[in-house]
């Protein structure tokens, strides 16, 4: 009898935790397509600005470069975030 409610009390316990990481793991992908979301925009953004060209495209991967009106002078004028 003892150990028939320890099995339904680790089974309890262990139905809880799946239930947070299912949870977590939730939160986790949507904060992640947020992200990607806001990267891509901003992407699209400096591409029609000419600030950013993509190069390359495979398998839902994209490589971006900087555009045609990025030069070294454009660079040098950017505020920097270094602290």
């Amino acid at each position: 009898m003892a150990e028939l409610l320890v099995v339904q009390t680790l089974t309890k316990k262990r139905a809880e935790i799946l239930g947070r990481i299912m949870a977590y793991e939730a939160q986790i992908a949507q904060l992640r397509n947020s992200v990607v979301f806001k990267v891509v925009q901003a992407l699209r953004h400096a591409k029609r600005h000419k600030l950013a060209r993509m190069v390359e495209e495979h398998k839902g991967t994209c490589v971006w470069a900087p555009g045609e009106a990025v030069t070294p002078r454009v660079v040098a004028n950017s505020p920097s975030t270094s602290g």
